[in-house]
C-alpha cells in the first residue's frame, strides 16, 4: 500500500512484542511457553478474524502470504499455508499470524491516520495491508518480521532453551562444525557452497532442535540467534552470555 513507517529500533519493536505477550499471559493467566499459541493471540486476545483464501486470485496480486482488512478485523492468510492441507507450512504460516499481529500492533494507526486524512470514511473493499514476498525489504515489512520474530521467539524464553541447548557461552561459527559431525560439516563446507550459505547451514542445522521446539523455521530461529548475539564470528570474543546482563 506504500505507506511510510516511522523508523523504529529493533529494541521498541520487541518491546511492543513483549507487552503484547505480557497482556495476553496475564489475561488468560498462563505462561509464555513454545511454541507461543500465536492463533489464540490473534483470535481471543486480539479479536481479530482468521481465515484462508486464494489471495493471489481474490487480490490479483502474485506472491500474497497474508493481508490484514481494519474495517473488518480480520486477517486472511494464503491457502497454500494452511497447516491442516499442508503441514510443512506450519512455520512460515505462524510467521505470517505474528507478521500481521506485527502490522496490526505496530501500523494500524498509521493506516487509520492516512485514511482520515485522505477523507476515506467508507468501508474499504480492498485490505489495509497486503505482505508479498517481492516487498519484504520494505520497511513497513522488515518491522512486521521483526515482531513476528520477538512474538514467536522470546528473547528471555529463547535464552532459557539455549542454556539447555549450549550452555552460559555465546559460541562461535567455527565451533559448530565439530558438533555437527565430519560427515556433515565436511558436506557444509562443500566448495560449492558460497560461504555466507555453509555459514547459514552450519547455524541451521546446530539450531534445528530449538527451531522445532518454537515452531518456527531453522532460518526464523538463525536470524534470531544471531540477532541476540548467542553465535558470533569467529573474531568476536567468547563471554558468559549474563556477564553483560
Amino acid at each position: 500500500m506504500g505507506l511510510k513507517v516511522p523508523y523504529l529500533r529493533d529494541v521498541e519493536i520487541e518491546a511492543s512484542a513483549n507487552v503484547l505477550l505480557a497482556a495476553y499471559a496475564r489475561r488468560y493467566g498462563t505462561e509464555i511457553r513454545p511454541p507461543v499459541d500465536v492463533e489464540s493471540i490473534l483470535e481471543k486476545h486480539l479479536g481479530l478474524h482468521l481465515s484462508f483464501d486464494d489471495l493471489c486470485a481474490k487480490l490479483a496480486v502474485p506472491d500474497v502470504l497474508g493481508s490484514l482488512w481494519l474495517d473488518r478485523s480480520e486477517v486472511i492468510v494464503d491457502q497454500t499455508l494452511d497447516p491442516d492441507e499442508h503441514p510443512s507450512a506450519l512455520p512460515r504460516y505462524r510467521f505470517t499470524l505474528g507478521h500481521e499481529i506485527g502490522h496490526w500492533e505496530l501500523h494500524r494507526r498509521l493506516v487509520l491516520a492516512q485514511r482520515l486524512q485522505s477523507k476515506l470514511f467508507q468501508q474499504d473493499p480492498e485490505p489495509a495491508i497486503i505482505c508479498r514476498t517481492s516487498q519484504r525489504r520494505e520497511p513497513i515489512e522488515l518491522q512486521a518480521d521483526a515482531f513476528a520474530a520477538a512474538l514467536l521467539m522470546p528473547r528471555a524464553v529463547v535464552m532459557e532453551h539455549w542454556q539447555r541447548l549450549a550452555g552460559t557461552k555465546r559460541l562461535k561459527v567455527s565451533e559448530l562444525r565439530g558438533k555437527a559431525g565430519g560427515f556433515l560439516a565436511a558436506a557444509l563446507a562443500s566448495p560449492n557452497r558460497e560461504p555466507r550459505d555453509q555459514h547459514d547451514g552450519l547455524i541451521e542445522f546446530f539450531v534445528r532442535p530449538l527451531a522445532g521446539l518454537f515452531a518456527v523455521s531453522a532460518p526464523a530461529m538463525r536470524i534470531r540467534v544471531e540477532q541476540l548475539g548467542l553465535i558470533v564470528p569467529d573474531a568476536d570474543e567468547m563471554v558468559s552470555l549474563f556477564e553483560a546482563e
